[in-house]
Parts: C-alpha cells; structure tokens; sequence
C-alpha cells in the first residue's frame, strides 16, 4: 500500500506534537510568590499580571481530539500514537520515538489490525480537520 502524501494538516499534527511536549496548555492559576521570585531572580513587580488570551491552531487540534475521546477513545489513542503524543508510552514503547515506530507497530502495541488503526487514524483526521475548517 503506498503512502499518502503530507498534506497541510500533518504539518499542523507535527506543531501539536511539538507543542504537547513543549507542555501545552499552562495553568490558569498564577504561579506562586516564591515561582515569580525565583523567574525574576529576586525582584518582584506586583500588578500586570495575567496572560493575554490565546487561540492557537495546537490549542485547536488539542481540543479536537479531547471531543474525540469524550466519544471515541480509541480514536483519540490513535491520533496521539500516530503522532507520538502518549503520555508515558506503555511498556517497551516507552521512551520510542514514534517517526521510528511503523504503523503496524503502533496498531499492535493498541491491540489492533493495522487496518483497523488506519480506518480509526483517518476518521480522526477527517474529524479534526473538519472542526479546525468550523
């Protein structure tokens, strides 16, 4: 079976990528006083605070996929496997880096045919595309 071509929206799956290990989303709560003094390496300034609203094409994509989960879980682990964003990995995948890691890999480390995996991986690309186009 011959590869699909990258598209746009598996540039857009790679900044996710990315930006999940970056650390994603960060609390809304403010960090502490002793954090904000550490960060400024001992000078406090108090007031103008807060961070300015974001809405990113990663923040997007993250919401997507947690719809995706709240209904189809599977589908979601998929995504995340596609594009290695696994929490800690399971098992002997843990630490792998997913470009390395062959589909058939992935859909077996998920209990899965590999043409289950790729059915479940282009459902939810359809359905996060079509959320990010809304």
């Amino acid at each position: 079976m011959a590869r699909r071509r990258q598209n746009e929206l598996d540039e857009l799956f790679e900044l996710w990528a990315r930006w999940c290990f970056a650390g994603g989303v960060q609390s809304d709560t403010p960090p502490s006083l002793l954090a904000r003094w550490m960060d400024s390496e001992g000078h406090i300034v108090f007031g103008g605070g807060g961070r300015a609203p974001t809405d990113t094409v990663e923040e997007r994509i993250e919401a997507a996929v947690l719809a995706i989960a709240a209904s189809e879980p599977t589908t979601a682990k998929v995504l995340r496997w596609e594009y290695g964003v696994w929490s800690q990995g399971v098992g002997h995948w843990r630490g792998k880096d997913a470009q390395a890691l062959k589909q058939a890999d992935k859909a077996a480390a998920l209990g899965m045919s590999l043409r289950t995996y790729r059915r479940r991986l282009a459902a939810g690309r359809a359905t996060v595309e079509q959320r990010l186009a809304g």
